[in-house]
């Protein structure tokens, strides 16, 4: 198995452990009532059911101790169909998949969007969500991202799901569930491809610093983070709900928290200061999870032991089998594309320095040299000469039509000469 295998199920299983984790606790949104809701402060973790909002005795077979929140169910069923449909499946699909899941038996838990799904069933293809400030958006970003790991058409893919239940038309300039559901991406998608847990979140915000909110958002983490703040001190100023941006500022700083955390234990630490923290617990414990289990090696045995078998057990073969799709395990380029110009086009994606550039006075956005490109094929040992790099960059513009010159004037070549990757990658 691949690093980056390893690293997919590592972060499927650190969110659904950490959403187990954190389900008895969920939707308390007073920190007084939650000192009362769980064991201590010290083991918040896997406490018996507390919420209004659901129970095992409304919802037969549902939230038990151990057991998946209803969003863990939903990242559940959604994981499952991607493992079982691959890459093939449009987003039309994957929303009208979930549409019927919703009106099973085992897709009945009270889940705001699930219900809303309910009331659109036969929705035309532009119809939108009225949710475009929530967190459930993370739920689809988690194992779509697992799935489509290092492929070029990570974004493009993330962005159609998430366009076409839950970015309302009114709401579109703003694009706040988009916005933060690509950061989500471009953290995780760095960190199976191999980045530190530094860079992976500097990644998060470099590809999505035009979006004022999550730029924001970011600083604010940051800010919290250094002046170590509690998570719960966050959450009394910015909130605690399923709305963003404070339901991605408590995560992010839990992350950079863990930065920093001399203890073996950052995975646990940052989900019992996200459950302390109150309010909307499991998707914000989805996202840490997911994260810190890529960055770390996944949850902890003696959490996974704490997770309902039969579920967890479910995850677990999803997460294997969506880790199976990763490109830098078993892939054959399609159409003549080989593995080690794809292989070396994603890291290239990835990892080269994308900035603001100017050049006789005007400012090209967000584009890299082609000589920097050089040094990172070089420097990587993707291309033995400079030369090579050359011949494999002019493949990667034309074959893959993976960047252009920024206004379309020259090739590839080994100079100060800006390139821009294309916006759908």
């Amino acid at each position: 198995m691949s690093t980056g295998e390893r690293r997919i199920i590592n972060a499927l299983k650190g969110a659904f452990v950490a959403d187990a984790a954190c389900m008895g606790t969920n939707w308390i949104y007073n920190p007084e009532e939650m000192k009362l809701a769980v064991k201590s402060d010290l083991a918040p973790e896997f406490s018996n059911p507390a919420s209004r909002y659901y129970s095992s005795d409304e919802f037969p077979n549902h939230y038990r101790k151990g057991m998946l929140s209803p969003h863990g169910e939903y990242l559940l069923f959604f994981t499952q169909y991607l493992s079982k449909r691959g890459e093939t499946s449009s987003a039309k699909q994957m929303h009208n998949a979930l549409k019927v899941w919703a009106e099973t038996p085992e897709g009945c838990p009270p889940h705001q969007e699930i219900q809303n799904f309910r009331t659109q069933r036969g929705a035309g293809e532009n119809e939108r969500g009225p949710f475009g400030d929530q967190v459930h958006c993370f739920i689809k970003v988690i194992p779509l991202t697992c799935l489509f790991a290092g492929k070029l058409e990570r974004r493009t893919k993330v962005e159609d799901v998430l366009r076409i239940d839950q970015e309302n038309d009114a709401d579109q300039q703003r694009c706040t569930d988009v916005a933060f559901g690509l950061a989500l991406s471009d953290i995780l998608d760095a960190l199976i491809l191999g980045q530190p847990l530094d860079q992976a979140l500097a990644s998060g915000l470099e590809r999505n610093n035009e979006s004022r909110e999550v730029s924001s958002a970011f600083a604010y983490a940051r800010r919290m983070a250094d002046e170590s703040n509690t998570l719960n001190s966050t959450a009394a100023v910015r909130g605690r709900s399923c709305h963003l941006p404070e339901a991605f500022v408590i995560p992010i700083q839990a992350c950079l928290a863990a930065l920093v955390s001399p203890s073996a234990s950052r995975y646990e630490e940052a989900v019992r200061d996200n459950i302390l923290a109150s309010g909307d617990t499991c998707i914000r414990g989805m996202v840490i999870g997911a994260v810190l289990g890529a960055a770390f090696g996944g949850p902890p045995n003696y959490w996974i032991e704490s997770v309902d078998l039969s579920q967890f057990s479910k995850a677990n073969a999803a997460a294997s089998a969506i880790s199976s799709f990763f490109v830098g395990a078993s892939f054959s380029g399609p159409n003549g594309k080989s593995q080690d110009l794809i292989n070396a086009a994603m890291h290239l994606r990835a990892f080269v320095e994308v900035k603001d550039r100017t050049w006789r006075l005007k400012k090209y956005r967000q584009c890299f040299t082609g000589s920097e490109a050089v040094d990172f094929l070089v420097g990587k040992d993707f291309a033995t000469s400079r030369k090579a790099a050359v011949e494999m960059g002019k493949k990667m513009q034309t074959r893959l039509n993976l960047f252009d010159h920024v206004v379309g004037e020259h090739e590839f070549e080994d100079a100060y000469l800006f390139y821009r990757f294309k916006e759908y990658y």
